[in-house]
């Protein structure tokens, strides 16, 4: 509602309320959109303020903790603070995870092996992300597919092997939390 100036009723044909995923900062759930399946990936309510009051208190011990102890790897943690305060403020925006997968979709175009969300621009903003749905399995959960000869465990390796290569070496660009949950493996095999 808050990001929409609406109710999500209004915008999306269905959402299910109970989440598909969720992590520190934010939860994902299904939904339908003019006949299509999405994603709906909506920062948690306070999560803002909930990290701001952390990095208070992490700055506050810091400064408590350093004077004592004056190694250099402790009167270094300000600047690692300094650091998590830029890339989480650019994670809690969804519009610059919207930019940066569009990127990454258009980079592997390419690749038939390699599948990116798309990005519904239109219902993106600051605090919730819409992307299409892809069916698929986590890849740390593949084992029915690879006992049953489906899937060829060697093929999916190679696919996330090459497509980080290609992120971090060729395209400059790449998705920085590669935890199972967030690599998914198709029926065709596709990553």
């Amino acid at each position: 509602r808050a990001s929409y100036g609406r109710e999500p009723a209004e915008l999306f044909d269905t959402i299910d309320p109970m989440p598909l995923a969720a992590a520190s900062l934010g939860q994902v759930h299904r939904a339908t959109v003019g006949g299509r399946d999405v994603v709906i990936k909506v920062l948690r309510p306070g999560v803002e303020a909930t990290t701001a009051a952390d990095l208070r208190i992490a700055r506050w011990v810091l400064r408590q903790v350093a004077p004592r102890l004056r190694p250099p790897h402790v009167t270094g943690l300000g600047s690692v603070l300094d650091e998590f305060e830029r890339r989480v403020a650019e994670e809690m925006d969804f519009r610059q995870e919207a930019r940066f997968a569009t990127t990454i979709r258009g980079n592997f175009a390419h690749n038939p092996s390699v599948r990116v969300p798309e990005v519904f621009a239109e219902l993106t903003r600051q605090r919730t992300l819409v992307l299409e749905y892809i069916e698929g399995k986590r890849i740390d959960r593949l084992d029915g597919a690879v006992t049953t000869g489906r899937l060829a465990p060697e093929q999916a390796l190679r696919t996330v092997m090459e497509l980080y290569v290609q992120m971090m070496l060729v395209d400059g660009l790449f998705h920085a939390d590669p935890h199972p949950g967030n690599i998914l493996v198709d029926e065709a095999g596709r990553v």
